[in-house]
């Protein structure tokens, strides 16, 4: 554990559920000077723990809009998740995170030591890059390596897809009820942060974040 004034660091165990959470491709952009130029930022963190980061700055030609020049820069090494917690708050509370970097060995600095991660949950809310704000990449699907000629088969999988995409859908949809972080809080005793962490966690079901907060109280 590390601190830093009122602010200390804790590390977090493995398995734990908001490292799980940043695992994957995060992906920004911004524009600069009415369009002129645009920033774009690409943090990809793998589930080994190591980490791709990539800056680039598009330069746009005349008032026409067509990118023109580009300049950018990358580094690649090792990454680690950590609590932060401030000294007189509740311990138990969620608080923010922070991304470690290490560049490989041998090899250039990582473009940012540390990078914030604000609220409980990033993969809405996104968090602060190197130059642009990041939220999670949707990769399009790998597609087969072979067609498939049969309209039934064809038919099985767009129905596929269309379930996935209602369901995907419906649990956009699903938001937080004050009332149910409420009800977690009198019922398990713990922080209002704390049970609407575990209430996104189970996807807003109420029953199953109690569930997992009494759970972790029985744990030695």
């Amino acid at each position: 554990m590390a601190s830093s004034g009122s602010r200390y660091v804790v590390e977090l165990p493995p398995g734990n559920a908001f490292i799980r959470c940043m695992i994957g491709t995060w992906k920004g952009s911004e524009e600069e000077h009415d369009g002129l130029s645009v920033q774009e930022e690409t943090l990809e963190l793998e589930a080994n723990g190591t980490f791709r980061h990539q800056v680039g700055h598009n330069f746009a030609l005349g008032n026409s809009g067509r990118r023109g020049e580009r300049s950018g820069s990358s580094s690649e090494g090792s990454w680690r998740l950590v609590g932060v917690k401030n000294l007189g708050a509740d311990v138990d509370a969620v608080g923010d995170h922070e991304l470690h970097f290490e560049g490989q060995a041998g090899g250039p600095a990582p473009l940012v030591r540390k990078l914030v991660v604000c609220g409980a949950n990033p993969r809405v809310n996104g968090f602060l890059g190197y130059t642009c704000r990041l939220y999670p990449s949707k990769e399009p699907r790998a597609a087969a390596e072979n067609d498939v000629e049969e309209d039934d088969v064809e038919e099985a999988v767009e129905f596929e897809e269309d379930e996935e995409a209602e369901g995907e859908e419906e649990r956009i949809e699903i938001e937080p009820d004050e009332a149910a972080v409420q009800q977690i809080a009198e019922v398990t005793g713990r922080s209002l942060d704390e049970c609407l962490a575990a209430l996104l966690e189970e996807n807003c079901n109420t029953e199953a974040a109690i569930s997992r907060l009494l759970d972790n109280d029985s744990q030695p």
